[in-house]
C-alpha cells in the first residue's frame, strides 16, 4: 500500500489507516464509481448503435445529415460553456455526454424524430444527476450550414439557441 500524507487536512481519519496507509476499500469505491460511469456510457452508446442497425431503410431527405458526432460550440443555456458537451446521433437514437476535465460527469439519451427541419428528442435514460429529464422532450428547429447545426427551440420552458459542430 502507498503511504500518503494528510496535507492541510484534505483527508480525514477514515481515509488513512492507523499506520498511515491509504484505505484500500476507499480506493476500490472510487475506482468502481469511475468504472461504473464509463460502463454506463458505453452501454448506452452500444444500445443506440444496435437500435440504429435494426432498420435498413435509407432516408431520401436530409435526415441523414444529423447522424454523427457533434460538439457543442455555443448556447444561450447558462453553464453550458463551462463543460464540453458532445451529442451522438445514430439512425434512431441520440446520446448527450457532459464532460469536465476528460471525465463524463453526466449523460442522457433516447430516441428522436427528425423530419428534416424539426428534431424532437425523447429522453429515455440518464445518469443519476440527469434523472429528472427522463420522460421529457426537447423540440428544436434545425438549420444546417456547412459543418454546423444551428438549433432554436425549447426544453422545459427554457429557450434553446445552440450551435453544434460536426466532429470529424
Amino acid at each position: 500500500m502507498k503511504k500518503l500524507r494528510n496535507l492541510n487536512g484534505v483527508m480525514d481519519a477514515d481515509t488513512i489507516s492507523k499506520n498511515g496507509t491509504y484505505s484500500k476499500s476507499l480506493m476500490s469505491r472510487v475506482y468502481k464509481k469511475g468504472f461504473l460511469s464509463i460502463t454506463v456510457a458505453c452501454i448506452v452508446v452500444l444500445f443506440c448503435a444496435s437500435v440504429s442497425f435494426k432498420s435498413n431503410e435509407i432516408s431520401s431527405d436530409n435526415t441523414n445529415q444529423l447522424i454523427g458526432v457533434w460538439k457543442h460550440v455555443s448556447s444561450t443555456m447558462m453553464g453550458a460553456d463551462m463543460m464540453e458537451i458532445k451529442k451522438v446521433f445514430t439512425k434512431n437514437c441520440f446520446i448527450m455526454l457532459y464532460i469536465v476535465n476528460d471525465e463524463i460527469v453526466a449523460s442522457k439519451g433516447g430516441t428522436y424524430t427528425f423530419d428534416g427541419e424539426t428534431c424532437t428528442e425523447n429522453i429515455e435514460y440518464a445518469t443519476q444527476n440527469q434523472r429528472t429529464t427522463i420522460g421529457k422532450k426537447a423540440t428544436v428547429k434545425v438549420r444546417f450550414e456547412e459543418k454546423k447545426i444551428y438549433t432554436t427551440g425549447a426544453f422545459e420552458g427554457i429557450a434553446l439557441n445552440e450551435v453544434w459542430e460536426r466532429v470529424e
